[in-house]
């Protein structure tokens, strides 16, 4: 099945969604590791610890059924495969991956999740919300986001994932490594949330990290009044993911 997607817009980025009773319950971005395979990873506080593993996964103008396949114990990384046939002949080539990342580097945060019409301005727009579910009450849509930043800390630790909307989802996981931290060249102007689990690249479009948690650090006073400025994001390392090699070597 189809769905609305820019002629232009060619990435390796999707995003995944589960559903409640019809309708998005539950969104994340992710990428594209295996194109012959149709492997996808994303961030593991984007499926909780309890999971039937099925999702849907927008991607290159089709909508695919996904499912779980690899969910590490403590990392926050998952890996999801389409399920059925597809045709990856016309799917964008996987990122390769960055040898090495160092602070003051230049990365660029990327994927797809909601903004309000207001924020849509200069982005491309994916009308899933009204054109795919219907939902056109909704005063948001997806777009696509390529943001820029630089490496701060390559060593970070925050202990777990996410804010407490999101305590049901990751209530226990501890991670156990650390986190490349980004100070973001501007203020996004609302929550990070939804890039969690999309491609985060350097100017050389080689893979650095995960999209992984923000922190909130920073408030402003302005006509609007006191709002929080949105520029810190926590990218899993790569070596995470290439961790899970030995796992993914053996699906079909």
């Amino acid at each position: 099945k189809r769905y609305p997607h820019p002629s232009d817009l060619r990435t390796p980025v999707a995003l995944f969604v589960r559903e409640r009773n019809g309708v998005p319950s539950i969104m994340a971005s992710a990428f594209l590791i295996d194109k012959n395979r149709g492997l996808f990873a994303s961030a593991k506080h984007f499926v909780g610890l309890s999971s039937d593993g099925e999702c849907k996964v927008f991607f290159a103008g089709k909508v695919y059924d996904g499912f779980i396949v690899a969910l590490p114990a403590i990392t926050d990384v998952v890996v999801i495969k389409i399920m059925g046939n597809f045709n990856s002949s016309n799917f964008p080539e996987p990122y390769d991956f960055a040898s090495a990342v160092k602070i003051g580097d230049k990365v660029f945060a990327r994927g797809i999740h909601p903004h309000s019409k207001a924020l849509q301005i200069g982005k491309a727009v994916l009308p899933i919300f009204q054109k795919y579910y219907g939902m056109v009450w909704t005063k948001s849509e997806f777009t696509f986001d390529d943001l820029p930043g630089r490496v701060t800390d390559t060593h970070f630790n925050i202990g777990k994932v996410g804010g407490a909307e999101e305590a049901e989802l990751i209530q226990g996981l501890e991670l156990g490594h650390t986190y490349i931290r980004l100070k973001m060249d501007d203020d996004h102007q609302q929550r990070f949330a939804g890039l969690s689990g999309g491609p985060a690249v350097n100017e050389n479009n080689e893979l650095v990290g995960i999209n992984g948690a923000e922190s909130i650090e920073e408030a402003v006073l302005d006509q609007n009044g006191l709002r929080i400025k949105y520029n810190n994001l926590h990218l899993v390392p790569i070596a995470e993911l290439v961790k899970l090699k030995p796992v993914l070597a053996g699906l079909r």
